[in-house]
């Protein structure tokens, strides 16, 4: 039979041949892949590092964290000088931005000053202009609601009749006109108010009268019955400014008002004057 001997005794089995990388390592081998000693440092490879590093190794290291610790102190100390210089730059241009500030501050304080003191006498001035050219017109009467459809030609004698009817105690020869003219504008299509009339009266005492006549006698003219005689001012009526109440209202709220020169308004309610004028917020006066 295989495997057997002649004596009927089987052989010993062989003896296992282990590979070289599996075999156990002394203690005396080098774990170091084969490398020498460096003689650059000076240090042995101790196996285990069982042996402790001698006196001369130990001041080597010292040596070495000397200079690292000496060459980082420069390189830190040569940091620190370059923020320092860029700190106090900074610090220069936040002075200069300071200081520019500052300057342009005061020049606007002057600047809003003097745009105040400008805007004072422009008012006054205009308070003065405006009683110059209203007191030049004393004799001027605006009158509103006369259709267009009355032509130029015929504004005399259209107008002449209706003083005629207004103040019929007036001799006609005392209804004497200088000029008479519609308002120097052009007529909108778009807009159904017709152009005002303005005429000026030869005579003061006969304004006055109309003036006081047609504040009772509503006036007609081919049905048109808002025709309304006004002091012509050269702004009279955009002076108040749109919305404002008109007169038979502050009849009715019991509101006494007054026209005052320079040209203005004198509103007297709950013991108190109110002045509006042309420089006036009309919101403001009639709230």
């Amino acid at each position: 039979m295989p495997g057997t001997t002649r004596g009927g005794k089987k052989p010993d089995p062989p003896t296992p041949v282990v590979a070289p990388i599996f075999q156990r390592r002394g203690l005396d081998d080098s774990q170091d892949g084969g490398r020498i000693r460096g003689e650059d440092t000076g240090i042995d490879s101790v196996p285990g590092g069982s042996q402790p590093a001698s006196r001369a190794d130990i001041s080597q290291i010292l040596a070495r964290m000397g200079d690292m610790q000496t060459s980082l102190a420069m390189d830190i100390a040569k940091i620190a000088t370059e923020v320092r210089a860029e700190v106090g730059a900074l610090g220069l241009r936040i002075g200069e931005l300071e200081e520019g500030t500052g300057d342009l501050v005061a020049a606007h304080n002057a600047l809003a000053r003097t745009t105040d003191t400008l805007s004072h006498r422009m008012d006054r001035m205009e308070l003065a202009l405006e009683d110059v050219a209203n007191r030049s017109r004393r004799n001027n009467i605006r009158l509103r609601g006369l259709p267009e459809s009355v032509q130029t030609r015929e504004l005399h004698e259209t107008v002449l009749g209706l003083l005629k009817r207004l103040v019929p105690e007036v001799p006609p020869a005392k209804l004497l006109m200088d000029r008479i003219h519609r308002a120097l504008r052009a007529p909108r299509a778009d807009s159904q108010q017709p152009r005002d009339v303005i005429f000026r009266l030869h005579y003061y005492t006969v304004k006055e009268e109309v003036m006081r006549k047609s504040r009772d006698v509503d006036l007609v003219y081919e049905d048109v019955s808002s025709l309304c005689f006004k002091i012509w001012l050269r702004r009279p009526c955009s002076a108040v400014g749109p919305g404002a109440p008109s007169q038979p209202t502050w009849a009715v709220i019991n509101i006494r008002y007054a026209w005052g020169f320079p040209f203005k308004l004198l509103a007297f309610a709950g013991g108190k004057t109110s002045t509006l004028t042309l420089q006036s917020d009309p919101q403001q006066f009639f709230t």
